[in-house]
């Protein structure tokens, strides 16, 4: 895939991930996965809206969006 169709598609993800109200701060293409990078003190999205994104992707080299949540911290909310 040359830059400049990455760019273009990466745009296309990120306009798709704004239109259904996701925050992210970065996408990237691993093979035919999509990491979607949130922005860490955005809501994480559902499995279903992943599926959708999925397939609003018009790629055939896509075929999987998934979210890094490397920047993320967990909260043990069990201690009140």
């Amino acid at each position: 895939m040359s830059d400049d169709t990455d760019s273009a598609l990466m745009r296309d993800i990120t306009d798709a991930c704004h239109r259904r109200g996701l925050q992210i701060s970065n996408v990237e293409r691993q093979g035919a996965v999509v990491v979607l990078h949130p922005k860490a003190d955005a809501e994480l999205p559902d499995a279903a809206v992943l599926r959708e994104l999925a397939g609003d992707i018009d790629d055939s080299r896509v075929r999987y969006v998934t979210l890094g949540i490397d920047g993320f911290q967990q909260f043990d909310d069990s201690k009140d």
